[in-house]
């Protein structure tokens, strides 16, 4: 049986020999000189299903790929470290590869006819000129390389925050809300970012462009009112018509943004809408034996144009089951702050559910988070992202329980991300560590802002928390050289803006004394939990079993209370939960 995914719809792709992406398919290609035709696609991508039904069904094309060259076929969700060397802007990419693994020639979505030209055309042009042709692509390599490396420190300054806010909001479309014309992108960084920019200034112009953008996101085509949840993005500048595909990706981070949203403004709207999201979760893709989440579910135009009855007597669109370690840390920690913020119970059930399946059946000693699960294996390591989203994970749980197996298996993780990803001699850390020859010649080591930017804040929270001086040195080193690289990011630099913002104004760290069972110490931990703070780190401490870290801290263990610092700076002690609240929004 076929281990690749082709459309639901009729099709012949499965006629095309395809080779699954690894040393076997290169070493083919070398052996009989052919090229390598790199098709990459989604289980949930529409105009993969397209080009499966007409490009890769026409009789002609099927019988020239095969003939002529070594057909790889990659599922970017599953593999997104060949995806980012070799995507050609979207989804499906067709891309040539020399048998050695560089990039020849590609493009996106090619119908029937232009395919095959496409094909004979570069298919000719490097066999008439094979020498010439690696000559240049090795030319190539060499200058790429040479620039993604050359990046030296820069000093942190607080006017850079200013310059990401001016970036993004030029950006900012007055008329619909949002950022940029269609196709239209939610851009859930930027929105992170500028609640919390609000929530610091209380600049009135940012609230409009929040309120405004998060109400017509909600409230236009993007959202699916009959099922819940949201589709991918909109085809269209007002919102209007979306792209019909539903990510887990996507669903969690705008369950976060919109439980921010709530947290900030307090306004139902945005309970709403996480309930929403939240049920559309839970009904669609929960893995509820293991207490996860399936990676996506399918386009489908028609369907989602029905009526949730016409739905229920049709079949629904195709869900991968697969999943997927990233998105699900993203999915552990926005449902574990549901839980602090709206009491959601069952929401922290699933989450630590879900946060030790991953722990036992993902997690590799020696090499850290698998990225991702399937058919009752582990697959793919080496991929920072899925180490970043877990650590999150964990420190979110330590925080919502109190136990202490949750930080430490956070800073073992973190200690093996050091030993692995990151570069001691420039500072950052790399995007991915190529698992397979083909990888490692064209790897260009890659250290982008955005996974970067995300790495310095969660080794700051885990500095905060464990007081470890080696953490703090990895963050400013790490920032110093995002902030070489920021400016030429736009929009997509609001990651190092809100990474920079915990970074100059400090953490807020509230520390909770007391007995875990007595009522008015959970009242405390409770409203430290539920109330919103930018860089926020809650810590429970027993008096009994954290003694020695209590007093190292200079507090007072018989004194039952909540302290609150912000970075050096801290207020007096507090007895009463309400308290919590007013002592936050004076820092």
């Amino acid at each position: 049986m076929s281990t690749f995914h082709f459309s639901p719809r009729t099709n012949l792709a499965h006629l095309i020999n395809w080779r699954e992406w690894g040393e076997k398919a290169f070493q083919e290609a070398q052996s009989e000189d052919k090229l390598i035709l790199l098709s990459i696609g989604a289980v949930w991508c529409h105009w993969c299903h397209v080009m499966d039904e007409e490009a890769y069904s026409d009789e002609e094309n099927i019988k020239l790929i095969n003939e002529r060259f070594i057909p790889v076929r990659v599922d970017n969700d599953r593999q997104p470290d060949v995806n980012r060397r070799y995507n050609m802007g979207g989804w499906p990419t067709t891309a040539i590869l020399t048998p050695e693994g560089e990039l020849l020639q590609g493009g996106t979505y090619i119908p029937t006819e232009p395919l095959n030209q496409f094909l004979r055309d570069v298919d000719k042009m490097y066999h008439e000129n094979t020498e010439e042709v690696k000559e240049k692509l090795t030319e190539l390599y060499e200058r790429q390389r040479n620039q993604v490396n050359r990046i030296e420190e820069r000093d942190l300054k607080d006017e850079m925050i200013q310059e990401v806010r001016t970036m993004i909001l030029a950006e900012y479309d007055e008329e619909y809300g949002g950022f940029g014309q269609e196709p239209k992108f939610p851009h859930i960084e930027a929105l992170d970012f500028l609640l919390d920019e609000y929530h610091r200034t209380k600049d009135e112009s940012i609230a409009t462009v929040l309120h405004t953008t998060l109400a017509n996101i909600a409230g236009g085509g993007m959202f699916d009112r009959e099922m819940g949840g949201f589709f991918r993005y909109s085809t269209t500048r007002d919102w209007s018509i979306p792209h019909f595909e539903k990510m887990l990706e996507d669903n969690v981070k705008l369950l976060s943004v919109y439980l921010k949203a709530f947290q900030i403004f307090n306004e139902n709207g945005y309970k709403d809408t996480v309930l929403d999201v939240i049920m559309y979760l839970k009904e669609w893709l929960i893995d509820e034996e293991r207490g996860l989440f399936y990676g996506s579910q399918d386009a489908d135009e028609e369907y989602y144009e029905m009526t949730r009855g016409e739905r229920e007597k049709v079949k629904a669109p195709f869900i991968d089951q697969t999943i997927y370690t990233s998105w699900n840390g993203m999915a552990i920690s926005a449902f574990l702050k549901a839980f602090a913020v709206l009491d959601a119970i069952d929401c922290r059930d699933i989450a630590l559910k879900g946060i030790d399946f991953l722990m036992e059946n993902c997690f590799n000693p020696a090499e850290g988070m698998y990225h991702y699960y399937h058919d009752g294996t582990a697959h793919n390591t080496g991929l920072l992202e899925d180490q970043l989203a877990m650590i999150n994970a964990l420190l979110d749980a330590y925080e919502i329980t109190h136990q202490k197996r949750y930080l430490d298996k956070a800073c073992r993780l973190a200690d093996l991300i050091l030993e692995r990803f990151y570069d001691e001699k420039d500072g950052g850390f790399y995007v991915d560590l190529p698992t397979s020859e083909a990888l490692k010649r064209t790897s260009l080591e890659e250290k982008p802002l955005t996974i970067n930017s995300c790495m310095a804040e969660v080794y700051f929270r885990l500095e905060v928390i464990t007081e470890n001086t080696r953490y703090g040195e990895v963050v400013k080193r790490t920032l110093g050289m995002c902030a070489n690289l920021y400016s030429r990011y736009g929009l997509f630099a609001a990651t190092f803006g809100r990474a920079l913002s915990g970074f100059i104004h400090g953490y807020t760290h509230i520390t909770i004394v007391g007995d875990p069972d007595d009522g008015e110490i959970k009242k405390l931990y409770q409203e430290s939990l539920k109330v919103y703070s930018p860089h926020k780190v809650v810590e429970e401490l027993d008096p009994i079993q954290d003694e020695k870290r209590i007093e190292k801290l200079g507090y007072n263990p018989e004194e039952h209370q909540a302290y609150i610092c912000k970075g050096k700076t801290c207020y007096p002690p507090i007895k009463d939960a309400e308290e919590i609240s007013r002592v936050l929004a004076e820092v």
